[in-house]
């Protein structure tokens, strides 16, 4: 069915003013909902919260603290000069945009879109985006999500004053069975494809879709 599609059913059935979507591999630990929700009801020009989600090593998990990816924010990923370069000042507004490594995780603030694992959001907005986009199986459904409520002129934010634990991949990439990592890896690369073909791909020639597209296949077989 995939996990758009059947958050989707989900949502159809919700009555509350507000819905959370949280991954079956998080934990709730310190998450004042009192407080996040009457955040929202005092900004109503927020449309999606998050709070600080941790790694079991008590790192963030930098999917939850995402930019879009655009093709030079891929580049400056996939070719690790965010990671070398993505916490020193100035350089990092650079090459930083992946994860938005310029930006104090210590403070409330704007992002492009946070992970499922915890992912706030109004319902009303759900309905006006028609919910998850089901051409994304797994993986991508929440960036293509938060795209499309930003361009409804809402805000992206970050709250970390409370947390959760995401214990990452744990059914998925790194499950102990090949089949399924094997499916899960063609699901992750063939959803950066969609992602770019639906938002990016009409602002470049065809040569560079072709040559971006390759480039992802090329990872998918590394």
């Amino acid at each position: 069915m995939g996990y758009g599609k059947a958050n989707n059913q989900g949502f159809a059935i919700a009555t509350g003013e507000y819905v959370l979507l949280l991954n079956s591999d998080a934990l709730i630990k310190d998450v004042n909902f009192q407080t996040i929700l009457s955040y929202m009801d005092t900004h109503p020009q927020v449309g999606v919260m998050t709070v600080k989600v941790l790694l079991p090593n008590g790192s963030i998990d930098p999917a939850s603290h995402r930019g879009f990816p655009t093709i030079w924010r891929s580049f400056t990923y996939f070719s690790k000069l965010e990671q070398l370069f993505g916490r020193i000042p100035i350089v990092n507004s650079l090459v930083g945009g992946y994860h938005l490594t310029y930006l104090n995780l210590n403070t409330i603030h704007e992002i492009d879109s946070p992970a499922g694992a915890f992912y706030l959001t109004r319902r009303d907005i759900l309905n006006k985006v028609k919910g998850f986009d089901t051409d994304f199986f797994m993986y991508g459904e929440d960036l293509d999500l938060s795209y499309r409520i930003k361009k409804l002129g809402y805000q992206i934010l970050y709250y970390p004053k409370d947390y959760i634990l995401h214990f990452k991949h744990t059914s998925g990439i790194k499950k102990n069975n090949k089949d399924i990592q094997v499916r899960t890896k063609r699901h992750f690369y063939e959803a950066m494809k969609i992602f770019y073909d639906k938002h990016y791909a009409a602002l470049y020639p065809a040569l560079v879709n072709r040559f971006i597209h390759s480039i992802i296949d090329l990872k998918a077989r590394s």
